[in-house]
Parts: structure tokens; sequence; C-alpha cells
């Protein structure tokens, strides 16, 4: 018992015609799926433009968040920065959940972007302790940050100008990028 299924010309033009709008909007979807990706990442770093994150600053199993907003102005007015905390800070607060053994970061949300650079040129005042500022970015531009700053330890010793700004590292004034030092 065979049977022969014929297949006409128009047939196989509409059955070409349907694989080939297939293809189309797959590239589609991919590409809007790219620039969505994309607006999120903007959007995120957006929020993120003007919050600082205190790390190391003692807890001793702190659930007042009004301690915590103390500690964190003591340690910014002791840079010699002085803050209005009502017109300049947004929000202060614990993140991450907390675990034995180790301190949570503070998240200073800021109303005036300028003081966070104020803040961050002063955090040189905290060399001799074990507080720092950053960033605050999403968790993959701090693995990419991680993955940058062996060839940024290695550039100060060749006494070159070298710093990290957001994921790019920057020496003698170039910028370099992740994908760019894994290359060479």
């Amino acid at each position: 018992m065979s049977t022969n299924i014929t297949v006409s010309d128009e047939q196989y033009r509409n059955g070409k015609m349907i694989i080939g709008r297939h293809h189309i909007i797959i590239n589609l979807i991919s590409s809007l799926d790219i620039l969505i990706s994309y607006w999120l990442a903007a959007l995120e770093r957006e929020l993120r433009r003007k919050n600082l994150v205190l790390k190391n600053l003692e807890d001793k199993d702190n659930k007042d968040n009004n301690e915590t907003k103390g500690k964190a102005l003591k340690l910014i007015n002791a840079m010699g920065i002085k803050m209005n905390s009502e017109q300049v800070i947004d929000e202060i607060r614990r993140m991450e959940k907390p675990k034995p053994g180790t301190t949570r970061p503070i998240l200073l949300e800021l109303t005036i972007g300028s003081k966070k650079f104020e803040i961050l040129k002063q955090s040189n005042k905290l060399k001799r302790t074990n507080i720092w500022i950053d960033e605050d970015c999403p968790k993959d531009v701090i693995e990419e940050r991680k993955a940058l700053i062996p060839q940024l330890k290695k550039a100060r010793q060749r006494e070159c100008k070298a710093s990290i700004k957001y994921n790019k590292l920057i020496i003698n004034n170039e910028v370099y990028q992740e994908e760019d030092i894994e290359t060479k």
C-alpha cells in the first residue's frame, strides 16, 4: 500500500514562504531580547547611580535601622563631609541577610549625585581602617570588576596610573574592558 503525495508548485512556494517568515520572526525576537536586556541594564544603572555601599562597618546584631543610620552618618562626618541627613540622604539600610561572623554592607541612597563623588573622593581617609566605600553596582558588574583587579594591580606595579570605573579598567587614560584584557 503505497501512497503518493504530490505537492503542487503553489503549495511548495507557500511552505517556503512560511519557513522564511518563521526565520524572520525568530531573528526579530532575538534582537528584541537583546534590546530589552540593554534597556534593563541601563535602567538598573540609572536606579543605582546615586547609591553607595559602606562595607565592613561593625554591626553587633543590630536590628534597629536608626542605629545603622547613626553609625553611617558618624563615619561620613568623621571623613570631613558635612551632610544634612534629611536633605541629602534618601535612605540608609542594611543589605543582605545577617550571617554569623560577617558584617552586612550598608546601602546609602543619596538624593544629590555630587555628594556621592564627594564621599568617594574622601574615602581615602579610611585607608588605615577595615571600612571601605564602593559604588552600588549590579552583580554582573561586580564580577567584571573582580576580574579586572589582577590587571589593575599589575599596572600599578609597573607604576602606571590605573583605576577601575564601573566595569572598565583605565590605564594611563586608555580604557579596557574584561574582554580586551582576556585577548591580550
